[in-house]
């Protein structure tokens, strides 16, 4: 379905938020479809090193969006995984993974999602990220906050750490050394303080089932992540009331309730830089 092209003349602010809402959430959902047919044909077709790869599904995900977004709003820029940057720096720029779990997808794992968001001025406005083979579609405006399929979205209210179950994203074996044993260091406190940890394997993911209750808190010990994994899902995170940090790769989201606890058992011991707030980039 081709979007017809924006027109600013007689739009107000929110009328323009709706169309461009409208617009993300159709392409997203098309590009989940798309994405999930050619799961059953998968043409791998460049790898980029440490089992990162490229498949004819990302390009062809990542061609149908862009190419319906600068139909629409040809006045933005878009940043995506596999095309990189244009006009980045307009007012407003999309963020595109055109697919999130690349490695899984390319395994029939269901776990892999497309993601999409809208800077303006380098600050997240607008978030979607879809899991098409669960039928997960999360959804956010900020200040209006987030969804899933339409139902608003909140944090976990969890207190306990002991009582508290993490995502935890970790290094892979290509990481330094160092990093590779700070992390498994934290991973190991995490295990023996918190009830149990799950890993997800994919960052937008673990960030919006964590953003609607389904773990208490989410932590990237340094998965190796890029802004545009997290752009959308950061945005879904704190719209339902949670609160995200960082610090080089790593990454502690959650309620506030459990932040400082977790932050508490992560820093122990570890590196001094401080977790800090993400800063928007064009």
């Amino acid at each position: 379905m081709r979007l017809r092209s924006a027109n600013r003349d007689g739009f107000t602010g929110w009328d323009m938020m709706r169309a461009y809402r409208e617009a993300a959430v159709r392409l997203v959902r098309e590009g989940g479809i798309i994405a999930k047919d050619m799961i059953r044909r998968i043409d791998i077709r460049a790898d980029k090193g440490q089992g990162d790869f490229v498949t004819t599904a990302d390009l062809t995900v990542e061609a149908h969006i862009l190419s319906q977004l600068g139909r629409a709003f040809p006045e933005h820029g878009f940043f995506s995984e596999e095309r990189g940057g244009e006009r980045t720096d307009a007012e407003h720029v999309w963020v595109l993974d055109p697919i999130d779990g690349t490695k899984h997808y390319v395994r029939g794992n269901p776990m892999y999602s497309v993601s999409l968001a809208l800077l303006r001025d380098g600050t997240s406005v607008l978030g979607v990220v879809y899991l098409p083979e669960v039928e997960q579609f999360y959804v956010a405006e900020r200040g209006a906050g987030a969804t899933l399929n339409g139902r608003p979205l909140r944090v976990s209210e969890e207190t306990a750490v002991e009582r508290a179950m993490p995502c935890v994203e970790i290094p892979s074996r290509h990481a330094g050394g160092e990093e590779q044993r700070w992390a498994f260091e934290r991973l190991e406190a995490l295990i023996r303080h918190t009830q149990r940890v799950r890993i997800v394997g994919v960052s937008s993911i673990g960030l919006c089932l964590t953003a609607a209750g389904a773990f208490d808190v989410y932590v990237n010990l340094g998965s190796g992540w890029k802004p545009h994994d997290v752009a959308a899902a950061r945005l879904i995170m704190t719209e339902a009331g949670g609160r995200y940090e960082t610090a080089g790769q790593r990454i502690v989201a959650g309620p506030e309730t459990l932040f400082g606890r977790v932050k508490a058992v992560l820093m122990d011991d570890g590196p001094e830089e401080r977790l800090q707030e993400p800063r928007a980039s064009r």
